[in-house]
């Protein structure tokens, strides 16, 4: 996220600190004029309820270098002198150096705070001359602290969503009414001093959305110390349809699968989403559809949303592992779920999960020559967690959920596990982390502008960890976990072990080669798409396309409560590599081919398995 929040302090610290002192430097480094003080006096310029106490900045303590003349500004190579603003050290004289040191101290310990735009003067000495104002004798000096306030607040509309309106209808649209009510500064009253960590956390909060970033600009204001606060809000096409192909079907059924679906992001403008999801095996053997809906209680407090979903699915044995095993089956499912984000810091947000699944399945054993139907209430708890930057993701999800039934032990064994656990508990989790590997290894030199070489983000490592723990009981197929394929371990065969336990790896590093293309300002017109950037347009920018090349080692071990003879514990391990290629946001090709390294039942070790995904999207 971008935000000029720390430049514009920057720049107050750089140029407003204590102007009556900054024409006495020169003097000051020829040893010039020092005022005797005893003790410090804070006052505020303007009074607000959320300053920092006095007594607590008289509480700071600072270092300087002590000299014969008084105390000065220290120097890299000297030795300070420590003292607490409230206890001056007797006959003390402090050049205009050593005030201009404490009162960058003060600056910045305000800005450590969240407060912006900070200004210390000392209307005791006056600007120019360094005449001391004070009355003879009086060794009482008062530091006056200016805070930064908003003057103004507003927001400008951005995107493909906007892309019709017109200057004016994109600013302050009331669309983002809710966004600006609730920002964390405001123009006067008891939010208008200027935070720029708030604002940065607010920008990050308001991005979470999918399709939606927040950018603040500030700006200068009309008066002093003051400025002009502008939420930039760009949000693309709330909506998109994508079609999808891969060949990760199972051989019992067919190696194609096609995927179709379609979500908005803003069905009712009120941060909704809505998610149709449409999964088949040529349009035969598999068919599985999914309904999502979820939307937060009210925009006045976006952080507690609910959601609803529901499905239909159709399978068969080697779907959920059993490749040995001759059983199909269809399953109807519904979902409600509350999700709290109950804590925040910066990027990173902990959400806390509550909901229930109630599900109801039917099989048909061949292998015994039976059917049987059976119904689930599960009950969760979970947490995730997230913290997405311009160089590192975070993703973690961990989750605690009971099924209870009334379906008898003899019924539920005939849906494909022998002497199952009628009520379990289980706990999943989830858990994922990628970050660019140049701000990691030499940071300096990535975030030096003139340096377009080292200021790349095309060396990405990511690893994966997600499993399963059954507490030791029995599960059912339809609650088991599979390893093996494309979205667990590449190059077995797809679900090619099943168990109630599941323990499952991946690291792959990854190279994006147009990021190492020198940086383009130009486009490329495109017939029928309009400008194209083949080149990143600055530094730490993206083209409008991806080359992605990748390698990886993927593993997982699988384990069977209660195991039988014929229910080995199994571990799979795979390396391989592959090539992405991503063309706008319209059109992901990928292919990946791994390598068995552990032989697990059909899949032998030496085996190469390929796989291809390709997904269209508009």
């Amino acid at each position: 996220m971008r935000c000029a929040c720390s430049r514009l302090s920057s720049l107050l610290v750089g140029l407003l600190i204590l102007p009556g002192l900054w024409p006495l430097a020169a003097t000051a480094q020829l040893y010039g004029p020092t005022y005797p003080v005893s003790e410090f006096e804070i006052e505020y310029a303007l009074e607000h309820p959320r300053h920092i106490p006095a007594w607590e900045v008289l509480n700071l303590e600072v270092g300087l270098r002590a000299s014969p003349e008084g105390f000065r500004a220290p120097r890299p190579v000297d030795r300070t002198v420590r003292m607490r603003l409230s206890s001056l050290p007797r006959n003390a004289e402090f050049s205009v150096t050593a005030l201009q040191h404490i009162a960058q101290y003060i600056v910045s310990t305000f800005n450590w705070r969240g407060y912006d735009g900070v200004i210390v003067t000392v209307p005791e000495i006056e600007a120019g001359s360094g005449t001391d104002l004070r009355a003879p004798g009086d060794e009482t000096l008062t530091l006056r602290i200016w805070t930064g306030r908003v003057a103004r607040l507003s927001s400008v509309a951005d995107g493909e969503r906007f892309a019709g309106l017109t200057v004016d209808e994109r600013t302050d649209n009331e669309t983002h009414e809710w966004i600006r009510e609730r920002s964390p500064v405001q123009a006067g009253g008891k939010r208008g001093l200027l935070d720029g960590q708030a604002l940065e956390d607010y920008a990050a909060e308001v991005s979470r959305h999918p399709g939606r970033r927040m950018e603040v600009e500030l700006e200068p204001g009309s008066l002093p110390g003051t400025a002009d606060v502008n939420l930039r809000i760009a949000e693309s096409k709330p909506w998109y349809v994508y079609a999808q192909y891969s060949n990760t079907g199972t051989g019992a059924t067919t190696k194609n699968r096609e995927r179709f679906g379609a979500v908005h992001n803003q069905l009712l403008g009120r941060d909704d989403i809505l998610r149709v999801d449409y999964v088949t095996g040529d349009f035969d053997s598999v068919q599985a559809a999914r309904l999502s809906y979820e939307a937060p209680f009210s925009l006045d407090y976006p952080a507690l949303r609910w959601r609803l979903g529901g499905g239909y699915s159709e399978y068969d044995a080697s779907q959920v592992g059993f490749v040995d095993s001759r059983f199909t089956g269809d399953q109807f499912s519904g979902d409600a779920l509350l999700v709290w984000n109950a804590w925040q810091y910066h990027e990173f947000f902990l959400d806390l999960v509550a909901g229930t699944r109630v599900q109801q399945m039917h099989v048909d054993n061949q292998q015994f020559g039976s059917s049987a139907r059976a119904s689930y209430v599960l009950p969760r708890v979970g947490v995730e967690a997230e913290r997405n930057t311009l160089t590192s993701s975070l993703y973690l999800n961990l989750n605690v959920d009971v099924g209870l039934t009334n379906a008898d032990r003899t019924e539920l064994a005939l849906l494909g596990t022998p002497d199952p656990t009628k009520n379990f508990a289980r706990m999943s989790w989830d858990g994922s982390w990628s970050a660019y590997l140049e701000p990691l290894i030499d940071r300096q030199a990535w975030e030096d502008p003139s340096t377009p070489g080292s200021s790349t983000l095309a060396h990405e490592v990511a690893v994966i960890f997600r499993g399963q723990y059954a507490f030791g009981d029995r599960l059912v197929p339809q609650y088991q976990q599979v390893a093996g394929g494309f979205y667990s371990v590449r190059g077995y065969r797809q679900a090619q072990a099943a168990g109630d336990d599941l323990f499952l790896g991946s690291l792959e590093y990854r190279f994006h080669l147009p990021r190492i293309l020198r940086p383009d300002p130009a486009s490329v017109e495109v017939p029928g798409m309009g400008n194209f950037r083949a080149r990143p347009a600055q530094v730490w920018g993206r083209a409008d396309w991806d080359l992605i090349f990748r390698i990886f080692t993927d593993a997982a071990h699988v384990m069977t409560s209660r195991a039988n003879s014929t229910e080995p514990d199994e571990t799979l391990w795979s390396i391989g590599g592959g090539v992405e290629l991503q063309f706008l946001r319209n059109l992901t090709v990928r292919f990946d081919a791994g390598h068995v390294l552990e032989t697990v039942r059909r899949s032998k070790r030496g085996n190469t398995r390929g796989y291809v995904v390709a997904t269209l999207l508009y």
